[in-house]
């Protein structure tokens, strides 16, 4: 021990060593004595000192800020007291066309990552009816009816649904009503209409936004 006013120098302790008061933690590299559940005289551990909370996952203790990988398909980090992941697998989609009908993933052996294999084949008749065919080419079944020779086996977007597709006999007519005037003379109004063109071919009340003009503060002089 050194006399009393007089500078004590010291080795600072590195990350696990030993410290007490006599041999204190390298504070430069944010070290700190910890002494465990309480202060003792006997000292302590030299540990990074902490800035946020720990975190407990699957029945382990992460310290803050410590990054740790629980399995083969995730990345995480302990944050305050509560853990994020991110993902190690790639982000598959199915492939879409094909013959392929359904998609599911399954487990490769020897692999972490699972992969999506083909399910089912399409049949022949695909389940695609006339309606929707007409909806999603966003024209009225009237017009459908009379250009389906020319107009939609023209489109090659169409051509694959369209072989082999059988149409029904009964087909929904187009039934839509003029858009009603502005709810407002002037700002954001609503404006409505009845159609059925929709994949239901039910009637349903459509909204939009209107506006007939803006709104202004005008005063007209009072008249004499």
């Amino acid at each position: 021990m050194c006399p009393p006013s007089l500078s004590v120098l010291v080795c600072a302790r590195q990350l696990n060593d030993d410290c007490s008061l006599q041999r204190p933690c390298d504070h430069l590299k944010r070290l700190e004595c910890n002494q465990g559940a309480g202060v003792t005289e006997g000292g302590g551990i030299c540990r990074a000192r902490s800035e946020g909370r720990t975190c407990e996952y699957n029945g382990r203790i992460y310290q803050h800020s410590e990054n740790f990988q629980p399995n083969c398909k995730h990345q995480c980090t302990c944050i305050d007291g509560a853990v994020g992941c991110l993902p190690l697998c790639p982000q598959q989609l199915p492939l879409t066309g094909g013959n392929c009908l359904r998609h599911r993933l399954v487990n490769v052996p020897g692999q972490c990552c699972e992969t999506f294999v083909c399910d089912g084949e399409k049949s022949k008749h695909q389940s695609v009816t006339f309606r929707q065919l007409v909806y999603l080419a966003g024209i009225s079944s009237s017009e459908r009816v009379q250009n389906k020779q020319h107009s939609l086996t023209s489109q090659p977007a169409w051509r694959a649904l369209l072989e082999g597709q059988r149409f029904p006999q009964h087909r929904c007519t187009a039934q839509t009503t003029q858009w009603s005037e502005c709810s407002k003379s002037c700002g954001l109004g609503v404006s409505t209409r009845v159609s059925n063109v929709n994949p239901e071919c039910k009637l349903k009340k459509e909204t939009r936004l209107c506006q007939i003009r803006g709104c202004s503060h005008t005063f007209y002089p009072k008249l004499k």
